[in-house]
């Protein structure tokens, strides 16, 4: 990959367990055994959690755009237009809550209120009344698998 192919080197994020607590009682919290964490999941929010996937993973596919745009030197008038132009429905995004766009595309209530609510407020210091183009780029730390460069991104 990219980091490889300037010597670098990518560590793993630390092997952590996350709990939620809603209204001071445990929720949820993960397991140290993978396949557990994730039956305990789908037992507590069902498929939202792969919905979850799929939703921000289509959401960072569009985003990438940009940089097949940035590369034909593509220029615009404003970051509106740059943002219509890697997927209309992105510039309605700025103008509605990440609550308001999860709640459209079909996420029960109780998931939006501790998985995405607990993830915005841990990482922004925020509430989902947060924009829903930025809470969409704030979830993609929820899903997937996250690394870092060893030794820092400085080099």
């Amino acid at each position: 990959g990219f980091v490889e192919s300037l010597g670098l080197e990518t560590i793993s994020t630390l092997d952590s367990r996350l709990a939620l607590s809603k209204q001071g009682q445990l929720v949820f919290q993960t397991s140290s055994f993978a396949p557990l964490t994730y039956l305990k999941m789908l037992w507590r929010w069902g498929l939202n959690i792969l919905r979850l996937d799929t939703w921000v993973g289509k959401f960072a596919s569009k985003f990438a755009r940009v940089y097949a745009v940035q590369e034909k030197r593509y220029a615009f008038s404003d970051p509106v237009k740059l943002l219509a132009s890697l997927d209309k429905g992105f510039p309605s995004m700025l103008q509605r809550s990440l609550r308001s766009q999860m709640e459209a595309a079909g996420f029960s209530s109780n998931f939006i209120d501790e998985l995405p609510l607990g993830g915005i407020r841990v990482n922004y210091g925020q509430d989902l009344r947060i924009g829903s183009f930025v809470g969409a780029i704030g979830l993609a730390g929820l899903i997937g698998s996250l690394w870092a460069v060893k030794g820092g991104n400085f080099q």
